[in-house]
């Protein structure tokens, strides 16, 4: 009987655990380059912000696993009214592969898969571009994604890092967070 109520309590403790780390905070965040322009996104309450790091305009970073924290970068381009050519992707596409293939091969690690092109509308985004792959360096596999996000007419690229481990725990959090990205004058 002991036993079945310990049991309780740590089922109660985990959902507790559970629940404050799927709650996010909706951020609001400006850029040096474009001060009237400001960008939300719901960053997870066990994550961090910070902006301007190492270059990046804007970094999320979530919590440490696998001796490694997940990130999302985000950076606008500063290109506007920019047009897809839909044709013209699978050219982009080939010369993605080559290029991450060259990195590869500097940095002594393989490749495992490809993520294809997708194309799609977000709430309050007119078109998201994504693209990305797995890989494996120095031991640890990874999944890397880009995504080119048309907002206000305004082109900025998000790119989400993690290992294989830290997917298959935070995965879908990462997925909504990178969907909860909006932008605007006052938003």
């Amino acid at each position: 009987m002991a036993m079945k109520n310990h049991l309780g309590t740590w089922v109660l403790v985990a959902a507790v655990v559970l629940t404050q780390s799927a709650q996010a905070a909706v951020k609001t965040f400006k850029f040096e380059d474009d001060k009237k322009e400001r960008v939300k996104i719901d960053v997870p309450s066990n994550w961090q912000d910070a902006q301007n790091l190492y270059g990046i305009p804007l970094v999320l970073a979530g919590p440490t696993q696998d001796g490694l924290r997940p990130s999302l970068a985000i950076t606008p381009t500063g290109i506007a009214d920019l047009q897809f050519d839909e044709k013209g992707l699978t050219k982009s596409q080939d010369e993605y592969k080559k290029g991450r293939e060259a990195w590869l091969k500097n940095n002594g690690g393989k490749s495992i898969a490809y993520l294809p092109y997708q194309s799609e509308k977000w709430k309050g985004i007119e078109v998201a571009h994504t693209i990305g792959y797995r890989y494996e360096l120095e031991g640890q596999k990874y999944i890397e994604k880009s995504y080119y996000v048309v907002c206000n007419k305004k082109l900025y690229h998000m790119k989400s890092l993690m290992t294989d481990g830290q997917e298959r725990k935070i995965g879908k959090t990462m997925d909504k967070t990178v969907k909860s990205f909006a932008c605007g004058e006052g938003t």
